[in-house]
């Protein structure tokens, strides 16, 4: 694509596709569970999350300027739904021709940018209720649009679920990444819980966790596991294909918890992740499901 021009559809979304693939996401794989149009857009999905959470990572940007850049794209993001303006941002033709489709509310996109901007100084969580507003925002938004992208029943249920599961995958990733996250000033895991258990954000920073931090991670994968139990029932009120890509994003969290914890919830000497026979499988099992359901 040429710099300074506008960006066709088809341009686009090949855009998102590229940048969907090269992000090795643990998502990625689940996408091919679905057919090619339904596959594009929820690499359009990801490529807006991706793209607006670089905007709040940005590496050797002032915490002003991201902010700015941040204020930007929200402005971008305005004027292309509310005119069409697209300017010259790869992203917004396909993003925009999938929420017009999707009939996806506008304010779940804006709603993700507040998530990041949020998240742009270091900050602490002073408890369970906390973190989970914060992950409504970076997670559960995500959740409400893909339902919108599946195809799902219309039950009122459908939106607590969405917002569970999203709640039970971000938990999975904030554990991830725990050590990683203290090395850029932030905690995310609750104040009240470490108090409980004694545990210090110094013993964060450390090569291996300690007895107490261990508790803290058991405790919130535990907590993860009952979000992603409860929040299966969601795969009831979707579309077949759509039914397919969920169960393939559950494994995929399921595995993640269970390395947790096969670790001894050492978060800090083990980063979770899924092996290469597991991706593979993950994978396999999207392309026999559609096989044998055609």
């Amino acid at each position: 694509m040429t710099a300074g021009h506008a960006v066709s559809l088809e341009d686009s979304y090949r855009h998102c596709q590229r940048l969907a693939k090269k992000s090795r996401s643990n998502f990625y794989c689940s996408f091919f569970a679905l057919p090619r149009t339904q596959f594009r857009d929820m690499c359009v999905l990801y490529a807006y999350m991706r793209r607006t959470d670089d905007i709040g990572d940005a590496e050797g940007r002032s915490l002003d300027e991201r902010r700015q850049q941040l204020s930007d794209w929200e402005a971008g993001l305005q004027a292309a739904l509310r005119d069409g303006h697209m300017g010259t941002e790869p992203i917004f033709p396909s993003l925009m021709e999938m929420v017009r489709r999707h009939s996806i509310p506008h304010q779940l996109l804006f709603d993700v940018i507040a998530g990041v901007e949020s998240d742009l100084a270091p900050r602490r969580f002073a408890d369970m209720t906390a973190l989970q507003r914060y992950c409504y925002h970076v997670a559960g938004v995500v959740g409400l649009s893909c339902v919108h992208i599946w195809g799902n029943d219309g039950d009122p249920a459908v939106r607590d679920l969405a917002i569970d599961c999203g709640l039970a995958f971000q938990l999975t990733n904030i554990l991830r990444d725990v050590g990683e996250d203290i090395r850029h000033g932030r905690v995310y895991l609750p104040q009240d819980l470490m108090q409980r258990h004694g545990c210090s954000e110094q013993e964060l920073a450390r090569p291996s966790a300690s007895p107490s931090v261990r508790a803290v991670v058991a405790e919130l994968v535990s907590r993860a596991q009952e979000l992603l139990e409860r929040s299966r029932a969601l795969e009831t009120h979707l579309s077949r294909d759509g039914a397919r890509m969920y169960r393939a994003m559950q494994r995929t969290y399921g595995h993640l918890q269970t390395a947790i914890a096969k670790a001894d919830y050492d978060v800090l000497k083990h980063r979770a992740s899924l092996s290469t026979l597991q991706t593979l499988g993950i994978a396999w099992s999207c392309v026999w499901d559609r096989w044998v359901s055609r």
